[in-house]
């Protein structure tokens, strides 16, 4: 009994773990952005100094740059201020760039932060090294296995690149002689970045560039050359104005006319397409209707929603590379669609007493949930008083009743049709009553009355049927 009794309960235990399992994943999001590793974030650094401002760049430095188009704020909220550095690249994508920087001196406790754009899963060797000499120099090199690891470890939404904040602490440096024996009498005036294919084979793939942004030092947060932050190869936000919540009416159009329709920005690897129409990327569309029916469209094209009920709408941007076509976003969304509705009491045929106010609820419809023509009367104002106030797309009403009776409560508000924007007046109402709890209704009175016939009606029965049996019994 116990063993069938256990294995009932890992069964619901598995089942109830899928069912969850399967939510989140179709839970839709509206943006990506960032992963971080535990408990760090670049604001918690300590005594940073500039060695690239990215605000601020030498000559050197600018010759490479190009205004910041995708990597975005910690918070997500806009793209980082300032200029990204994209070193020129030789065959084979081969990159060798030597910088000239501020006089700088590094401590053994230092690290070496740098957010760094890899291009592709075709990954090179990279190599930061910090020179005065052929003989003084501080050095950090990652060949492409090791980088592929670290890499696979820091990965989003199966991309294992793109932008990526890279700590290279002195701890696991390559350090000349001179320079580790005595290492706070050494100023460095230069920086050469190196991503060297030191395979024979190559194959292009996306097209994207190897860039820089931001590089500085800072107190070492760990031991050895890691990635501490990671940025979504793709980064977006749908339009509140576009998606409406997941609620349309019927006849109301989705337009997929262009991405700034759709969205509040959009980045793609190194690609800002939505501030520019990129020939690499193709969009496509897929909307199932209520019967089950798939229609597909692309950029340029909308769709009407005729039906009440739900819709699934899919969204799959696709990018060309060398060799193939890759899906690199996709997400689904549940459409509602609706009659043109003002909304709906949460209760209907309201009881009231003289003298007491009672609350009523009345949830709005999207379309009305901010509007400032609103109104909310009784039918019939000998009735009672109303006051009324919105909040999060609910209408509170509080009624006080003044004389008994029945009416209506109306909300009603004006507004033009999201379909032939003709101005129209939307009302909604419920029924209600008024009673007063001191006087007996009149139903009650004439019952306490057929009451009493009928009891005096039995008594005097009683009393005739008394007196006939004495006499009977004198005689």
């Amino acid at each position: 009994m116990k063993k069938i009794l256990g294995f009932i309960f890992a069964m619901i235990i598995s089942i109830t773990s899928v069912m969850f399992s399967l939510f989140c994943q179709n839970k839709p999001k509206e943006s990506a952005s960032a992963a971080a590793v535990y408990g760090f974030s670049e604001d918690s650094l300590t005594n940073k100094i500039n060695i690239a401002n990215p605000v601020d760049l030498n000559a050197s430095f600018l010759a490479d740059a190009k205004d910041n188009e995708s990597l975005f704020k910690e918070d997500n909220t806009g793209l980082r201020n300032g200029k990204v550095i994209v070193p020129k690249t030789g065959d084979a994508h081969n990159i060798k760039s030597s910088y000239d920087i501020s006089p700088m001196v590094f401590s053994p406790s230092d690290s070496v932060y740098m957010w760094i754009f890899i291009p592709n899963e075709h990954f090179y060797d990279l190599t930061i090294e910090f020179s005065i000499s052929s003989t003084k120099y501080i050095k950090w090199h990652i060949s492409n296995i090791r980088l592929g690891t670290m890499l696979d470890e820091a990965k989003i939404a199966d991309f294992n690149y793109g932008w990526r904040l890279f700590e290279f602490p002195m701890n696991s440096a390559e350090i000349s002689g001179e320079v580790l024996n005595d290492m706070s009498s050494h100023t460095f005036r230069r920086i050469t970045i190196s991503y060297l294919n030191n395979n024979v084979y190559y194959e292009e793939k996306a097209n994207n560039n190897f860039q820089i942004y931001h590089i500085y030092k800072a107190d070492s947060f760990s031991s050895t050359n890691k990635i501490l932050d990671s940025q979504s190869y793709v980064v977006y936000k749908f339009k509140n104005s576009f998606l409406k919540n997941g609620k349309f009416v019927i006849n109301e159009e989705m337009n997929f006319y262009n991405v700034q329709n759709m969205f509040d920005y959009f980045i793609v690897g190194d690609n800002n397409i939505y501030e520019t129409a990129n020939s690499d990327y193709m969009w496509k569309f897929k909307i199932t209707d209520i019967d089950k029916r798939e229609h597909e469209k692309f950029i340029g094209d909308k769709f009407i929603f005729d039906k009440y009920g739900n819709y699934k709408v899919e969204f799959t941007l696709y990018e060309y590379r060398t060799r193939e076509t890759v899906a690199v976003f996709y997400e689904s969304h549940t459409i509602y669609v609706d009659y043109f509705l003002l909304g709906s009491f949460t209760n209907v045929d309201f009881k009231f007493e003289i003298g007491k106010t009672t609350r009523v609820t009345f949830n709005l419809a999207d379309y009305f949930e901010s509007s400032k023509n609103l109104v909310v009367e009784l039918d019939d104002n000998s009735l009672g008083t109303v006051a009324y106030y919105v909040e999060k797309g609910v209408c509170y009403i509080d009624v006080t009743a003044e004389k008994t009776g029945e009416g209506k409560i109306i909300v009603k508000c004006e507004a033009a049709d999201p379909i032939t924007k003709e101005k129209k007046t939307y009302t909604c109402s419920t029924k209600f009553s008024i009673t007063d709890p001191n006087k007996k209704p009149a139903s009650e009175v004439f019952l306490w009355v057929i009451l009493g016939i009928y009891g005096v009606g039995i008594a005097t029965f009683l009393v005739i049927s008394l007196v006939k049996a004495r006499r009977t019994s004198v005689k």
